[in-house]
């Protein structure tokens, strides 16, 4: 009897650490979590590729902050965007946001109906320009707002070195201008090859 009662507390024995090595911690320790590292196959650039130079920020401003409202622009694609390189408008009103999604939409140059975001008119307006380039990145940086003459002057940045087409949109929030008057938008092209 005794062989087999050594046996059975050894078996015993050992269920008893397995189950304490795979309960749950205690509710005073704290819980620890865990993740699996995944490997992603990046393939490796072409020998032929560019390197481009480092990005910039999409908006930088000389004279001050400005809160950029681009994300009104997300929902409208590419094509549309390439197709107003060059322009530059100021909203004022609901309505004149809402006019240019209809116009969007009109386009039939997107998939689907735009998505449509919404802005307090209150007490800013919008300026907004897009501008197309050739190159590894674009932004467009503030240089200043003149409140006299109600004019905002924009450098258009473009880093070259890469053939990507790119389509920059710009869309801030500025203060709203006297009734009547419209803010003016002054870009700087960049200089072309030398």
């Amino acid at each position: 009897m005794r062989r087999l009662t050594a046996p059975a507390i050894a078996l015993l024995s050992l269920l008893a650490a397995a189950c304490t090595l795979t309960a749950g911690p205690s509710s005073d320790a704290p819980a620890s979590t865990s993740t699996i590292p995944q490997v992603i196959d990046t393939p490796a650039p072409a020998a032929t590729a560019p390197t481009p130079a480092a990005p910039f920020a999409t908006l930088e401003s000389d004279t001050g902050p400005y809160a950029d409202q681009v994300a009104l622009l997300d929902g409208v694609c590419f094509e549309y965007l390439a197709m107003l390189s060059g322009s530059q408008w100021t909203w004022t009103s609901p309505g004149e946001l809402a006019a240019f999604y209809d116009e969007v939409d009109e386009s039939e140059l997107c998939p689907g109906l735009v998505a449509r975001g919404a802005f307090d008119f209150a007490e800013s307006a919008l300026v907004g320009a897009v501008n197309t380039a050739t190159g590894c990145d674009a932004a467009h940086r503030v240089i200043g707002l003149d409140a006299g003459t109600q004019t905002l002057q924009l450098a258009f940045d473009v880093v070259p070195g890469c053939d990507y087409e790119l389509v920059q949109p710009f869309l801030i929030a500025v203060p709203r201008p006297p009734e009547g008057a419209a803010i003016q938008v002054v870009v700087i092209a960049p200089a072309g090859p030398p």
